[in-house]
């Protein structure tokens, strides 16, 4: 299902190139139902400024059910999956403004 997200996020790059940090998603899903069920996302990232690992945790207001995410963000592109509670993987596939970390 297709889905806007807006994050915010903040890196730190270290002496060794090392790039650490925090993000804070909000996807609002874009559908014709006349429900609101957005998820949110709390997620660390660790990596280098070309691609960073992300893993975090969150809540799926359309299932009613906290999440567990895990993902990759490379430039301008990020993938992953998201465990509901319902024993199932739920991918994602997405691009985005981020280019390299500073």
């Amino acid at each position: 299902m297709p889905e806007v997200v807006g994050t915010v996020r903040h890196t730190w790059t270290d002496t060794n190139n090392t790039v650490t940090g925090a993000e804070a998603e909000l996807a609002i899903p874009l559908t014709r139902q006349m429900h609101f069920g957005p998820k949110v996302r709390a997620l660390g990232l660790i990596g280098s400024p070309s691609v960073q690992g992300l893993a975090g945790v969150g809540y799926d207001f359309a299932n009613m059910q906290p999440l567990l995410g895990v993902g990759i963000q490379g430039p301008y592109v990020e993938g992953g999956a998201n465990y509901l509670f319902d024993g199932k993987f739920h991918p994602y596939l997405g691009v985005n403004t981020f280019g390299n970390a500073p």
